[in-house]
């Protein structure tokens, strides 16, 4: 005997059906739609992000140089001397403040040294009002390791129990390019872990004061040396510093060269200069006379290398980048920095 089954009544099923795909179908719409509005909500925010950390000198101009590009500048690094009311303006302006600090290894080679060093930046925060520190410490031997890892380890600590930022400014060495790298007086876990910020300095890949000459910067180097420090750090602390200065040589035997904050090099009138573009660098290189009629050799950076930076910095998504120093970005360079981070 088959078993009995209750009849189905179609007649009621289907109006709840109908029913029941009609309330999918608005839900389905309400969640489209709440998505739509967080990605509208998420591009909103994406613009209005500031990716510039900066580096500027404070004296008496500083403010005024900082205003028409503050829409872009989330932070700076201030050298020179602060005051609680220059820190009070950037704040107006929407603009985070670190003080860039450097110094021996006695700053911090016993416990005793580290805790007063670390006592007067705390001071100084209170004082004057900072959201934190830049430590720049550079060229320190490799048997500062440790003691600077525990350094930094505990002014992070000391600055974020007071609610302040700890930055830092690291180099790309060439030792760090030998297989394998040596990282000399970096601890890389530590400073990953530790500080809120890590601005690397791709510029002085040539010292115009060192013997031999070249350009401060490159495309290509610049980029490995993102890369290598991506490799270590968390991407969203990243900052690439990029070079507001060129190198400029006298190519007598035995002379030096010089750092200037130009894009290009100053030519007396009717003077003999050329002009070259490197595709491969990505810099502009001039040949010149100077108004004693001396051989010199320029390596820019300018507008068009700024450019080839940026697109390192977009491919890479780093957290940020800046440019040392503020003061000396040329107008045509700003132009070429808002045309890749605010394009219309």
């Amino acid at each position: 005997m088959r078993p009995s089954y209750p009849r189905l009544r179609f007649g009621l099923l289907f109006p709840r059906l109908r029913f029941g795909l009609r309330c999918v179908g608005l839900l389905c719409a309400i969640a489209l739609l709440s998505v739509g509005c967080l990605d509208s909500r998420h591009a909103r925010a994406a613009e209005k992000t500031k990716p510039i950390h900066t580096w500027l000198h404070c004296n008496d101009r500083a403010i005024e140089q900082l205003k028409p590009h503050a829409d872009l500048i989330a932070s700076v690094s201030l050298f020179g001397e602060p005051t609680r009311e220059f820190v009070g303006k950037c704040r107006k302006l929407g603009v985070q403040t670190y003080r860039l600090v450097s110094g021996r290894a006695t700053a911090f080679d016993t416990p005793e040294h580290a805790r007063a060093t670390i006592d007067k930046y705390l001071a100084d925060c209170r004082k004057l009002g900072l959201d934190g520190i830049d430590l720049d410490y550079e060229g320190l031997p490799a048997k500062h390791r440790r003691i600077y890892a525990a350094f930094i380890g505990e002014l992070s600590k000391r600055l974020h129990a007071e609610g302040k930022k700890l930055s830092i400014c690291v180099a790309y060495t060439p030792a760090m390019q030998q297989e394998p790298a040596d990282v000399g007086f970096y601890d890389l876990k530590t400073i990953a872990a530790s500080c809120d910020l890590v601005r690397v300095m791709c510029y002085d890949k040539h010292f115009a004061s060192s013997p031999g000459h070249g350009p401060t910067s490159t495309a290509p180097w610049a980029r490995r040396a993102m890369q290598f420090w991506l490799a270590h750090i968390p991407r969203e602390k990243l900052v690439m510093g990029m070079p507001a200065y060129s190198n400029d040589y006298d190519l007598r035997p035995g002379q030096r060269g010089r750092q200037v904050d130009r894009p290009s090099p100053e030519v007396p009138k009717g003077g003999k200069v050329e002009r070259f573009w490197r595709p491969f660098e990505r810099i502009h290189v001039y040949r010149y006379e100077d108004s004693t009629g001396r051989a010199r050799v320029f390596y820019a950076s300018d507008a068009k290398s700024t450019a080839a930076h940026l697109e390192t910095y977009q491919k890479l998504r780093l957290a940020g980048f800046g440019f040392w120093h503020h003061a000396s970005v040329s107008p045509e360079t700003w132009q070429a920095v808002r045309k890749a981070v605010r394009p219309k």
